[in-house]
């Protein structure tokens, strides 16, 4: 069994008498360790799918199994559970404590798992070696990308999920950051699930799933993925 097992998923919203499907029967698989690209347009669906491979949404009918755990049909406990000692998850929109500092954001994860990596060489890592007692009021929207990021890593979690991780940074940081995140699939046998627009980003991908309309388009996988250092922004 694959490490991620996605089966026929759908997943509708009701408003009234109208539903609204944002997903349609999406089926594929991915190994453990392994460097992975959901790619698609805004409104494709990508996001939904991320939210519920991290237990944060739930499925109208199918089935999602995470490391031979089934989490489509977890209670709520169990999927409290899940989230905290197997997801690091890098947001969008950052999900910032703003009454706490750099550090101590990231410090946070650091009890939610026992072998949680240093918080301050995490930091370090991402370049915000200098920024650690600064407040997210006073960090750019880098800055505080990167915080997010150095978050979800540090609790060293076996699935990294992470929304548009790049989106906020210029090219260099972004490229330092995409390194960091292959890294946690080359070293650390991490499987890490990036969705974004940008379709450079897929040329470094061991897959690339595509996602268009709520249907799966194409997935395809690389045998041979182009270095950070190689693909144009």
């Amino acid at each position: 069994m694959s490490f991620v097992e996605v089966k026929n998923i759908i997943k509708d919203y009701y408003s009234g008498d109208i539903t609204t499907r944002a997903l349609n029967d999406i089926s594929f698989s991915l190994e453990e360790g392994t460097f992975n690209v959901i790619l698609g347009p805004s409104g494709s669906g990508k996001t939904t799918l991320l939210n519920m491979l991290g237990g944060m949404d739930t499925l109208t009918s199918g089935t999602i199994s995470i490391q031979k755990q089934t989490i489509s049909s977890m209670k709520e406990y169990e999927l409290t559970n899940y989230r905290r000692r197997y997801v690091g998850f890098v947001f969008q929109f950052y999900n910032i404590i703003p009454s706490l500092n750099a550090f101590e954001n990231v410090q946070l994860v650091e009890k939610m798992s026992p072998d949680s990596f240093d918080p301050l060489e995490i930091l370090k890592s991402v370049g915000l070696g200098h920024r650690l007692k600064s407040f997210p009021q006073n960090l750019s929207g880098g800055e505080l990308q990167r915080v997010s990021i150095a978050r979800a890593i540090c609790k060293n979690p076996e699935i990294l999920l992470c929304d548009e991780p790049t989106g906020a940074l210029d090219s260099k940081t972004g490229g330092k950051i995409l390194q960091l995140l292959k890294d946690m699939s080359l070293k650390y046998r991490k499987t890490v699930i990036i969705v974004t627009h940008n379709a450079s980003i897929a040329e470094v991908a061991d897959s690339v799933i595509r996602i268009k309309d709520g249907y799966l388009d194409s997935i395809n996988f690389n045998d041979r993925p182009k270095k950070i250092s190689e693909i144009e922004w």
